[in-house]
């Protein structure tokens, strides 16, 4: 099932409120994601994000699936 409105983030797993330590980060994630309630003209609606993680290194997807793979291999 599809949420009715969610707001995509491309960051690394669990960082879903924005970087550890950096509020403007945070705060800028929340607000975004808090007005899209307000601009969203029906359900589904989704709304992806401008922040970027620029500190680390593109690709974090895949390297999170590879560790996923590792994982069901044990």
């Amino acid at each position: 099932m599809s949420p009715p409105r969610a707001a995509f983030l491309n960051y690394p797993l669990g960082h879903a409120t924005g970087k550890p330590f950096e509020l403007d980060d945070q705060v800028g994630i929340v607000r975004a994601s808090l007005s899209m309630l307000e601009t969203a003209t029906g359900a589904p609606s989704m709304v992806e994000l401008p922040n970027s993680w620029e500190d680390i290194a593109q690709g974090w997807e895949t390297q999170a699936s590879r560790r996923a793979d590792a994982d069901d291999a044990h």
